[in-house]
């Protein structure tokens, strides 16, 4: 169980699921979990803490794993340069590790963006985290008094003929641009090599990738990342 920002991820028999955070969240999961209570051990992430509290309590007849009381035993990435690094950039580049051999990048686009990476010796080196795609749209609407929310930008243009047209086109640069601009220093400086893979995930992490697609043939998208991750984690340490 992944438990992102904006909704719930669960893998189960190798079917992903997605469920909303909505007045229905609680039966949606029984439902889901319902025809394979043979088996009672939910591993789980969180970067929402009050949503996994809540299926915590209401579903207290399954015992919940902490994917992160595994971390204890890593032994397959050096975090030692990192500080307080999140369990979904963990996750992710775990999930990378499973398809992918280092050095590389992991980019999810969710509420915030971020890109992560792991060295050819297996050390994450570190990151850079910015806000997404919708919570700039959110962020200009709430803090200025004639911008409207932007809730699309599958129709940007190179330059924007009206507010809206022009916030899209913005925001969408503002992103793009900063992913450019990070993979192009990193390129320069020699920390990655231009080969190495460069992968997408997350809920934007399909449209953004669209967009640099032709401009690096190393590009990737793995819908499954964070579930691989944690997927990884448990059966390589499994506590049951």
């Amino acid at each position: 169980m992944d438990f992102g920002n904006t909704r719930l991820k669960m893998l189960i028999d190798g079917t992903v699921f997605h469920i909303d955070y909505d007045e229905k969240l609680i039966y949606n999961i029984s439902q889901a979990i319902a025809p394979h209570e043979d088996n009672s051990v939910l591993y789980f992430s969180s970067v929402n803490i009050p949503k996994s509290d809540k299926v915590i309590k209401e579903l207290s007849a399954y015992t919940f794993v902490s994917i992160e009381s595994l971390f204890a035993k890593n032994k397959y990435i050096d975090l030692t340069q990192v500080k307080g690094m999140g369990t979904d950039r963990i996750l992710g580049i775990l999930g990378a590790m499973t398809e992918f051999t280092p050095p590389f990048v992991t980019i999810d686009c969710g509420t915030m963006i971020t890109m992560n990476l792991l060295s050819q010796s297996l050390s994450v080196l570190g990151g850079i985290i910015f806000p997404g795609l919708r919570t700039m749209a959110k962020a200009a609407h709430n803090y200025t008094a004639a911008l409207p929310l932007i809730q699309t930008f599958d129709n940007h243009a190179l330059y924007g003929t009206n507010t809206t047209n022009a916030l899209q086109t913005g925001i969408l640069h503002a992103c793009l641009g900063a992913i450019n601009h990070s993979l192009q220093q990193w390129y320069d400086s020699a920390i990655l090599p231009n080969e190495a893979p460069i992968i997408f995930t997350g809920g934007d992490g399909l449209f953004l990738y669209n967009q640099l697609l032709l401009k690096s043939k190393n590009a990737h998208y793995k819908e499954q990342l964070i579930i691989n991750g944690m997927k990884f984690c448990v059966e390589a340490d499994p506590i049951i």
